[in-house]
């Protein structure tokens, strides 16, 4: 079984908590979820979906504009009515989506870099580590520019511009790779203005059951284990930045 999206959703609410709308995540094995709010890091105990599963936090950034990842492999409870959430007592202007895909695997490296403010992002080469790959790119924006193009053949899913003093912009796109040894992507995301940009883009394989992929999921100390997925974020709020790999493993 190739990897598939089954559904998605988003939303915004007040400049406290943003809520979803409903999807149908029947069949799902692997779920994602991004949180953009502005000028507070993104705290996983204010993020919740209404069925109850465990997340993990894949990725944050903090800066002007913050993201935060979030995943489950293998949720417990899915069906009609999905729903995500994101509440703080303060105001950090949050807009929030959910994601369902099937055919998934886990594993992954990441990296994050900080330049200047700028009307489009390039968030840097990812490479996954089998053919038939699943690319999935956010952008969290400051409020009023609209999202005019993404590059590299991917597909525009969530794309909620950011209102002023009400909620951060949230834009996302996938691609799944159909061609054998293709399995570097590099999209840019253009912008009608120049703001605050945060971005982040990564690599998921399918499942070892979906007849790719596969190898061992138990890492060897200072090594990197096939399969893996990569992970670059950007966070284009401030001047200068570095970089740094970091290998992450799943059982």
């Amino acid at each position: 079984m190739a990897i598939a999206l089954l559904d998605y959703c988003d939303g915004t609410g007040t400049i406290y908590s943003a809520t979803s709308s409903s999807m149908d995540s029947t069949g799902a094995d692997f779920l994602i979820a991004v949180v953009s709010a502005y000028n507070s890091p993104i705290d996983p105990s204010a993020f919740s979906d209404n069925r109850g599963n465990s997340w993990s936090v894949l990725c944050s950034h903090t800066g002007i504009n913050n993201q935060s990842i979030f995943y489950c492999k293998n949720p417990t409870s899915v069906g009609v009515g999905h729903t995500f959430t994101y509440t703080k007592g303060f105001a950090v202007y949050p807009s929030i989506g959910g994601y369902a895909w099937s055919g998934v695997d886990l594993a992954e490296n990441f990296s994050t870099n900080n330049t200047s403010v700028r009307s489009s992002v390039t968030v840097g080469s990812v490479t996954s580590g089998a053919d038939y790959s699943l690319f999935f790119l956010t952008v969290g924006t400051g409020h009023t520019i609209t999202l005019s193009s993404i590059s590299g053949g991917f597909t525009t899913l969530s794309n909620i511009t950011g209102g002023s003093a009400q909620y951060q912009g949230l834009h996302t796109a996938y691609k799944i790779q159909t061609v054998a040894g293709s399995r570097t992507e590099n999209p840019t995301a253009t912008f009608s203005g120049t703001q605050n940009i945060g971005a982040s883009m990564g690599s998921f394989l399918q499942s070892s059951s979906s007849g790719g992929g596969g190898g061992s999921s138990t890492p060897t100390a200072g090594t990197q284990v096939y399969p893996f997925r990569q992970f670059v974020e950007a966070d284009f709020g401030s001047a200068g930045g570095s970089a740094t790999i970091h290998p992450l493993y799943a059982n």
